[in-house]
Parts: structure tokens; C-alpha cells; sequence
């Protein structure tokens, strides 16, 4: 990767609290800008689909509670089929190929922020874990969205498991060459 120097101009204040920020983070300015730069050009295109509202993990874990599991699960995966399609169309239209394991990392996962994946991951993984510090209601959207996502444009069904505070997804390699996961 090349770099290039560029300026800007930004207002003082701002730049004191990205100076704090950094120190914060254990980052220099420069690395801090550039992740977040990196993270906003990536997630840009996926607005239309994504563009929602940020809640506090205190309301969003009072919200799941509510929830009725059955009711919860069905909604999940209308959305994850919904939102797969709706993502792979927004990449196809910029000259990008999104399969689904990039879909379950770096959109779900590093930029959406829904759980974090163990172990490192790349598109020969058949297996995927998912971590998250919600409940099982998590879990249990988390299983709808992704199969749903999964089934969209596959004719088989996603092996997972669930616990409190994690999925397990298998995958099936050839399902995925096939169906351009």
C-alpha cells in the first residue's frame, strides 16, 4: 500500500480531543484518522441497508427481553434475507464481490459491531464462532438473521448452534463456490 501526505484543516478543538483520543486508544492521530476513515468508507455503501438508530447495550438488552423468541427468531430471518441481498446488490453496483463470509465479518462483525468472530477467518473457513454480551434472545436473532441471510441464495440450511453467548455456524464449502458465498 502506497501513502500519500494530504492536509486538512480542522478546528482546534477537535483536534485536541483527537489527540486525547489517540493517547486513549494507544493509537498516533494519524492511525485513529485513517482507521476511522477506513471504517466509514467501508460501511458508506451499506448505508441504505444499515442506516438505523444506536442504542445503549443497557435499552437494546431491555428491548430483547420483551421479545417473544418465536416472533423474534421469524423477524431475524425476513431481515438477514432482506439485508444479504440488499448488501450484495449495494457491492455489486460499486464493482465488488460480497460473500458471505465477508458479509458475516466485516459487515455484521466489524463494522455493524453485532458480535465478535473467534479465531482468524478468511473464505476457506467451514466454521465460524460468533461472540456476543447479549442473551440468548441474541443468540436466537442472531441464528434467524444469518440463516435467513444464508438461505437467500442457498438451497440448503445453515448448521448452527446457539448457547447465551454464541453461535456456531458450519459451513458448507461447496454450497458456497456454488452459490458465491
Amino acid at each position: 500500500m502506497t501513502t500519500v501526505t494530504r492536509s486538512f484543516r480542522l478546528d482546534e478543538k477537535l483536534l485536541q480531543k483527537l489527540a486525547s483520543l489517540a493517547r486513549k486508544y494507544g493509537q498516533t492521530e494519524n492511525q485513529l484518522v485513517s482507521s476511522w476513515l477506513s471504517w466509514r468508507i467501508g460501511f458508506d455503501s451499506l448505508i441504505p441497508a444499515f442506516d438505523g438508530v444506536g442504542l445503549t447495550t443497557e435499552t437494546f438488552g431491555a428491548i430483547l427481553d420483551m421479545c417473544n423468541v418465536d416472533a423474534l427468531e421469524t423477524l431475524a430471518s425476513e431481515m438477514g434475507r432482506k439485508h444479504y441481498k440488499a448488501s450484495v446488490a449495494l457491492f455489486e453496483s460499486s464493482g465488488e464481490h460480497l460473500t458471505f463470509v465477508k458479509f458475516a465479518t466485516e459487515i455484521l462483525s466489524k463494522r455493524g459491531g453485532w458480535f465478535r468472530i473467534e479465531g482468524d477467518v478468511d473464505e476457506t473457513s467451514r466454521e465460524l464462532t460468533l461472540h456476543h454480551k447479549f442473551t440468548t434472545k441474541w443468540s436466537v436473532f442472531l441464528k434467524g438473521y444469518i440463516c435467513g441471510a444464508y438461505e437467500s441464495v442457498s438451497r440448503k440450511h445453515l448448521n448452527v448452534d446457539i448457547t447465551d453467548s454464541f453461535i456456531r455456524l458450519k459451513l458448507n464449502q461447496s454450497e458456497e463456490s456454488k452459490y458465491r458465498f
